[in-house]
């Protein structure tokens, strides 16, 4: 080796064996980190087109596999508590759905899905307290005005149902359930012509 080769060597920096090992198992693990993120979201996808042709076992399967490869996965978890409420197994979907919470905090959805099953299951304040959750994260959530009206008017008041339902309103005019609540309200209330308009607006909107 010349002198001027040696030099070349010198100035070339050295790279330690073990920092190379470590780099390659980081992109290794991040490869498969990815992949099975991939794997998780394309069950569950699978998962959504089963739920949507009305296969709630396969959907169930599906998302429970999504479950399996990322437990963190907050959609699937979502999801599956969609399927379990539609199959009537309320506790399932509760569980489903504060798992999801767990996961992502800010979940309006599950928090609004939690509320309508812990309304089927008696569990007014409940209701309204995750419904209430769901419209601090997002203001123009509907469905969360409309069920947390629900509970309300369950409850007996019937003053902040009509307020809910308002809102609800405002949100989507075409909204016939909470037109139909806020009749059933105001004539609980005694407004017998404030509930006639709501009803024939439900009706006008879906006879």
């Amino acid at each position: 080796m010349t002198g001027e080769q040696k030099k070349d060597d010198a100035l070339t920096p050295s790279r330690p064996q073990s920092l190379t090992r470590r780099s390659a198992a980081l992109v290794r693990r991040g490869l498969t980190e990815a992949l099975a993120l991939q794997s998780s979201a394309s069950y569950r996808d699978r998962g959504d087109a089963k739920s949507s042709q009305g296969d709630l076992d396969g959907a169930m399967a599906d998302y429970a596999k999504a479950i399996k490869i990322d437990p963190r996965d907050a959609k699937a978890h979502d999801r599956r508590g969609v399927v379990r409420w539609h199959k009537g197994d309320l506790d399932g979907a509760i569980a489903d759905w504060t798992k999801a919470i767990e996961i992502e905090p800010r979940f309006a959805d599950a928090y609004c899905d939690r509320g309508r099953a812990k309304w089927d299951k008696g569990d007014f304040d409940g209701a309204i307290a995750d419904r209430t959750k769901a419209i601090e994260i997002d203001s123009q959530y509907g469905k969360a005005y409309y069920g947390r009206g629900r509970a309300k008017q369950d409850k007996g008041d019937l003053d902040g149902a009509i307020i809910d339902f308002d809102k609800a309103i405002e949100i989507d005019p075409r909204d016939a359930k909470a037109y139909n609540c806020r009749g059933r309200a105001k004539q609980d209330k005694g407004d017998l012509d404030g509930a006639m308009a709501d009803y024939d607006k439900a009706i006008e909107i879906d006879a």
